[in-house]
């Protein structure tokens, strides 16, 4: 018979147990030093913005009483490994995400569960869905979701999305993201606020004329 030579298919709800973290030797390599220096500023993050959940929340908040038990991060990789362990370690339940060419991918184990997204686009573009990453969100009742970095951390439309679907969004609000997204807004923003800036025009300029 001809030898199986390929991975045998694995099931996209299979999520097989995740072994207990370990801390870091003293002389560890640096970049395993920095995975586990940015797991826990993901973990500092995570818990001041549970803590935000506590205070006193914006009339249109949708519960101010909950918390997150179910974090989803919508990355790969290193970067979703992290925010995993982050949130295991503050009591969550991990939800991960990944595309058809990261089916066998470490991140995707490393969750509690991990789903496929956008199985006909491309790798990146999976990860750039926001509507189905956001409709999968509310599927699985996810209370929040942390992009990571990258993607889409700077994605003004998928922070509003997660506010319209009542999901929480670690990170700046909307329109917050929308202000910086506008350097020129932005600048505006920082004069305003008393912050020093490069000097430069008021605003946007048309022509090399106008800069002259």
């Amino acid at each position: 018979a001809t030898p199986f030579l390929g991975c045998p298919p694995i099931p996209h709800s299979h999520t097989p147990p995740r072994p207990s973290p370990s801390p870091p030797s003293p002389h560890a390599e640096p970049a395993l030093m920095f995975s586990f220096s940015f797991a826990a500023a993901s973990r500092r993050a995570l818990r001041h913005h549970s803590r935000l959940l506590h205070s006193a929340p914006p009339p249109d908040a949708f519960d101010p009483t909950s918390t997150v038990k179910r974090l989803m991060c919508c990355n790969r990789g290193e970067i979703a490994i992290r925010v995993f362990r982050g949130g295991t370690e503050l009591g969550m339940r991990t939800i991960g995400v990944f595309a058809n060419e990261d089916r066998h991918s470490l991140h995707r184990y490393k969750a509690d569960e991990s789903y496929l997204v956008g199985a006909n686009r491309t790798p990146v573009g999976a990860y750039l869905d926001y509507n189905a990453i956001v409709a999968l969100a509310v599927e699985k009742n996810v209370d929040a979701i942390h992009p990571g970095y990258g993607f889409l951390s700077e994605n003004a439309d998928f922070a509003q999305a997660c506010q319209d679907n009542n999901v929480r969004f670690v990170g700046p609000p909307a329109d917050v993201l929308r202000l910086f997204g506008d350097k020129t807004e932005a600048r505006k923003l920082a004069i305003q606020t008393g912050v020093p800036v490069v000097p430069g025009t008021d605003g946007p300029i048309a022509s090399v004329e106008e800069a002259k």
